[in-house]
């Protein structure tokens, strides 16, 4: 089993106790910015930076099963799968994800004088690949064999 470390860092929201951790991903060839987010069951992007990969058929559309966000509210949503998506050095292709708005989220970072973020990467992807979170060396540590990387995509 091959262990990536993949450095991320810690944003700070309002005061020093409100962070959430930032990785870099690319989504094709397009790099974007997600949360680390072991609250969230799915991986989920930005509904907007999907919506160019449908128009050019890169992207697989499947049926939409309800999604709940926070407080049980229904959300609108996509579940597509990604030609590509990349983490540090780790690739997955044709990857199950959710596609839902996230203007909210980004204006209210914005509001804060943060950047955007591209989606949250959830539990479905850190658990089948050993997700390690080391805060001490800003580190998030994922395990895979080389033979799990397309078998992750069936998620």
């Amino acid at each position: 089993m091959t262990l990536y470390e993949i450095p991320f860092q810690l944003v700070t929201l309002e005061y020093d106790a409100n962070v959430m951790p930032i990785v870099e991903a690319w989504l094709d060839d397009r790099a974007i910015r997600m949360v680390l987010d072991t609250g969230a069951s799915h991986t989920c992007v930005d509904r907007d930076l999907v919506k160019p990969l449908l128009r050019e058929k890169n992207v697989r559309e499947e049926d939409s099963n309800a999604v709940m966000g926070l407080g049980g509210r229904r959300l609108s949503h996509t579940i597509c799968r990604l030609p590509l998506l990349r983490i540090g050095d780790i690739e997955w292709h044709d990857y199950k994800v959710v596609a839902v708005r996230m203007r909210n989220i980004n204006k209210m970072l914005a509001w804060l004088g943060l950047p955007a973020i591209g989606g949250l990467l959830g539990c479905d992807l850190l658990q089948t690949s050993h997700a390690v979170l080391d805060f001490d060396r800003l580190c998030l540590c994922l395990r895979k064999e080389e033979t799990e990387m397309n078998a992750v995509t069936d998620n």
